[in-house]
């Protein structure tokens, strides 16, 4: 599973495994994803060409399914 989220300073992320959490504005990947480096920073703007709108930090993150 990947999640998109992002932080209060409008920086987009993509996490690996398990849906991030907040924390003091901004979006953690969980501590139970296994390995440092599950999340990667996004160009600004991806979100929207991956789903479709754009997301905020008081969104909650949106999980990206495989077709």
């Amino acid at each position: 599973m990947a999640w998109v989220a992002v932080d209060s300073d409008g920086t987009e992320w993509v996490y690996e495994g398990y849906i991030p959490h907040r924390d003091k504005g901004k979006f953690l990947a969980s501590p139970y994803a296994g390995w440092t480096g599950a999340s990667v920073r996004l160009p600004h703007g991806t979100i929207k060409k991956l789903i479709g709108r754009e997301l905020s930090f008081t969104d909650e993150p949106v999980e990206l399914k495989e077709e």
